[in-house]
């Protein structure tokens, strides 16, 4: 996704449409950090907004026999920005937020051990399943067309020097497969198989209602399983 001056990008708008032409592209879309007050340290300002989308909304008339452009946003689930007037939106989270405290997630790999020193006993894993906690909040953000960065709470951690993400996932599995069944079954038939619920409520002979509730059931067990 792209970044102008807007926020904390280093090019202009029009540099990039044209840098993008240059490269034989036939579409670009923009994606300025959304308006967050409770950070205002790398989003665009809020009186800002507007001259953001106007620019945008120029330059896609004026090289529109070159290239599309759409008008987006980087959108924070803790944002509180104006959602009118974007073609699109990616949703994101750059926080953890520890009873209204904002541990930012990308600053640097020393900020990441601190914050899980103050407020996870010093357990990366812990602090890492927080970050996937905020990150469940995307589902509920209807506005949602794409994910912007879903694992970049490991950013940082090359080589695993932070934490092991090996170990992070082998605690789900050792969870999922202690599930009893149908959880279990209904559960990896949508993760890993990709069957909707009408799909797996066919294969069992169910209600969809059923495979819904189930495959609810299954991700609170093995949230629990997760001590979350």
């Amino acid at each position: 996704h792209t970044h102008t001056t807007y926020c904390d990008g280093k090019h202009s708008a029009e540099e990039m449409v044209l840098s993008a032409i240059e490269k034989g592209m036939h579409a670009l879309g923009f994606s300025t950090h959304s308006y967050t007050s409770r950070d205002l340290t790398y989003c665009i300002r809020k009186e800002k907004v507007e001259d953001y989308k106007n620019e945008i909304n120029a330059l896609k008339e004026k090289y529109k026999d070159k290239i599309r452009i759409y008008l987006g946003s980087e959108l924070d689930v803790i944002s509180d920005m104006d959602r009118d007037g974007f073609d699109y939106f990616l949703s994101a989270v750059h926080y953890i937020d520890v009873d209204g405290q904002l541990l930012t997630v990308d600053g640097s790999g020393a900020e990441q051990k601190a914050d899980a020193e103050k407020y996870f006993g010093g357990d990366m894993l812990s602090y890492a399943e927080a970050y996937y906690e905020m990150t469940k909040k995307i589902a509920d953000m209807p506005e949602t067309g794409f994910i912007a960065h879903f694992d970049l709470v490991s950013k940082f951690n090359e080589n695993y020097e932070l934490f092991d993400e090996k170990e992070l996932a082998g605690r789900a599995f050792s969870v999922l497969h202690a599930l009893e069944e149908p959880y279990k079954e209904v559960f990896m038939l949508s993760v890993f198989g990709g069957l909707s619920l009408k799909d797996i409520s066919a294969l069992f002979g169910k209600s969809e209602s059923w495979a819904r509730v189930t495959y609810y059931r299954a991700k609170q067990k093995i949230m629990e399983g997760l001590g979350r």
